[in-house]
């Protein structure tokens, strides 16, 4: 009888060390942390783009389906997600870089098109020349893109830079 008790004691103090230590554990502040001040982006949108609801339960993050929503929210990669950081018990931290164009390559379809794209070239949304300002983009010239800047000319000009 006595071993009923304790057993029933155990069950409680069991049930009742998860109902007070899993609410620790639920998420209550996200923040972005920028690699430079951010000059297109802001950090609501990144939150929200990430899907990581206030009051979710920390250990049921899943950082790459995050990373994967706000990229899918910035379609020309200007946002990469360096890293999503667990600060336990219940914060959140995403690191972020904004990707800016710094050079313009000619697209290869004898238009008015361009590429404006950042120094490691994961920017590829094409853009028409008139609307650049070329006060503040490298216009590189002697070679164009068409599907990839996957070349040995642009991989001289990623060393170069």
């Amino acid at each position: 009888m006595k071993n009923k008790y304790i057993t029933i004691t155990v069950g409680i103090l069991i049930v009742i060390a998860i109902v007070v230590f899993g609410n620790v554990f639920l998420i209550k502040s996200i923040d972005v942390v920028f690699e430079r001040k951010p000059l297109n982006v802001n950090e609501a949108n990144i939150v929200e783009a990430s899907k990581i609801a206030i009051g979710s339960n920390i250990f049921s993050l899943d950082e790459k389906s995050a990373a994967a929503g706000i990229a899918d929210f910035y379609p020309n990669n200007t946002v990469y997600v360096q890293s999503i950081e667990r600060v336990f018990p219940n914060k959140v931290i995403i690191y972020v870089k904004e990707r800016t164009p710094v050079l313009s390559v000619a697209y290869d379809d004898g238009g008015e098109e361009c590429i404006p794209t950042d120094i490691d070239f994961q920017m590829t949304r094409k853009a028409l020349i008139a609307d650049i300002d070329f006060d503040k983009i490298i216009i590189v010239s002697g070679v164009s893109v068409l599907n990839t800047f996957n070349t040995s000319e642009f991989l001289r000009l990623k060393e170069g830079i």
